[in-house]
């Protein structure tokens, strides 16, 4: 996963996990296995990560026309004011660049972006250098695109849905027409980077990894809904807690898409 360490040596020829489908009535899903859409779909990062790789030939392609049709349906249709809601499935998405924002919310969001929450960022070693909270925005859509907030968007999560997924989620909760089904999220959502990369504020290690007794990362950043409320270590519930049916799953059932539909269809 690109800006993160890899969790599967076989990424470089398999790329992410992405679904595109549309049911009958017109609800379009598209399912996200890690926040790395920018780095397909944006020319300039697809050559500073993959280049000639493997990823250049038919995963690169696989990706991009998966998520093109998503978005082209949701266009079309809501032009033409056939689509019945939108179904984002964020399950077990452990999160990944920001960047990819403006293609999966974003891309149903007005332009300007959306004030997910606050922020305050570590500021000196001692326990309590910290910046003031400050507002977090995530950006949307630029170009210009269909505001879907006519119609429901659910998005999907689980307790495996972490970082940028639960950004994505707190964004959600900002928009009137979107509501987010299953279970409380993991609650892992603070940056974990180098010093060199934000000299600004205090972050980085402390020992070296794989040498060292000990090996700690030191968030960056402290990151607080829109009620202030801090969401590292308690997640963020959703809007219609769900808890999926496993013996049905097992049989090729997924009771929590299912549970999404009807809302979508009924509005309960």
């Amino acid at each position: 996963i690109p800006f993160l360490d890899p969790i599967d040596e076989n990424f470089g020829n398999t790329g992410i996990k992405l679904k595109y489908g549309l049911f009958k009535d017109n609800i379009a899903y598209l399912h996200l296995s890690e926040f790395s859409l920018s780095s397909y779909l944006d020319n300039a990062s697809f050559q500073q990560y993959y280049g000639d790789s493997k990823h250049a030939t038919e995963i690169a392609k696989a990706i991009s026309d998966a998520y093109w049709a998503w978005f082209n349906a949701i266009q079309r249709l809501h032009k033409q004011q056939k689509l019945k809601g939108v179904i984002i499935d964020l399950r077990s998405n452990l999160g990944g660049s920001t960047n990819d924002a403006i293609y999966v919310l974003g891309s149903l969001a007005p332009k300007g972006g959306i004030q997910y929450g606050y922020a305050r960022f570590k500021r000196g070693s001692g326990r309590y250098d910290y910046s003031p909270l400050m507002p977090m925005m995530s950006p949307t859509m630029d170009a210009d695109h269909e505001v879907v907030d006519d119609v429901p968007i659910t998005i999907l999560v689980n307790c495996w849905s972490v970082s940028m997924s639960e950004v994505t989620v707190l964004s959600a909760k900002q928009l009137p027409n979107t509501r987010i089904i299953g279970k409380r999220t993991w609650g892992g959502i603070c940056s974990l980077t180098s010093q060199e990369d934000f000299t600004s504020n205090y972050t980085g290690h402390i020992g070296k990894k794989n040498v060292t007794p000990v090996y700690v990362n030191l968030p960056m950043v402290g990151l607080f809904d829109m009620n202030k409320h801090i969401v590292e270590g308690n997640g963020i519930q959703p809007d219609i807690e769900y808890d999926p049916d496993d013996a049905q799953l097992k049989q090729g059932r997924d009771t929590q898409l299912e549970r999404a539909l009807q809302y979508i269809r009924t509005g309960n």
